[in-house]
């Protein structure tokens, strides 16, 4: 792709048993990639699998979990003199980079696990249950310009690391009841349930 991305996608899924009632599917992604700004990279990669349990002809459970991981350079952008602003050494380009090198970045890493049960109680009425814990992990240092000098062309910068990775753990559990229904000869849906966050 533009900017020398280079990315690997691999999907798989297929039975685990004879009666093909236990069920897995694997995805695993990689990329590479420079930005339209200079020493600017996006690499990912990341792996999810996940096992599907057909516990009967209406109650199906779904596990899985996810890595990802991000590596960026922190892109602190550039002044507004010479790019929205007029300045008088001429327009900035936009593939400048205003950051700090390998002494700024925003690498980002997530771990999930969780589980999705559904429960078809008749062809009209059906139960979900879905849960998800996640781990996100930010290690970053921050920088960038603040101003420039009245020559147009030297700026103040700020910079700061932060002492340790921030880490922030999520909990996500959604209930949904799902029904459909005709009244007045008209057909209805109804979607009611419950959705609790925790961060």
């Amino acid at each position: 792709g533009n900017y020398n991305l280079y990315r690997s996608v691999l999907d798989a899924t297929g039975p685990l048993n004879a009666g093909k009632t236990l069920l897995y599917r694997l995805s695993v992604v990689g990329q590479k990639a420079d930005s339209f700004m200079d020493f600017a990279n996006r690499d990912v990669v990341g792996i999810r699998p996940s096992v599907t349990w057909l516990m009967g002809s209406r109650t199906t459970l779904t596990v899985d979990g996810e890595y990802f991981r991000r590596w960026t350079q922190r892109i602190p952008g550039l002044p507004a003199e010479g790019t929205v602003l007029p300045n008088i050494n001429g327009e900035i380009p936009r593939n400048r980079f205003s950051g700090f090198g390998d002494f700024g970045f925003n690498n980002r890493t997530l771990y999930r696990i969780g589980y999705d049960l559904t429960h078809q109680f008749n062809n009209n009425w059906s139960l979900r249950n879905m849960y998800r814990f996640t781990i996100q992990e930010i290690d970053q240092i921050n920088g960038g310009i603040l101003a420039l000098l009245p020559d147009q062309r030297t700026a103040t910068r700020f910079w700061g690391e932060a002492d340790s990775i921030s880490r922030s753990h999520l909990h996500n559990m959604v209930t949904n009841l799902t029904g459909h229904f005709t009244i007045l000869n008209m057909d209805h849906t109804l979607l009611t349930g419950v959705e609790l966050r925790e961060q």
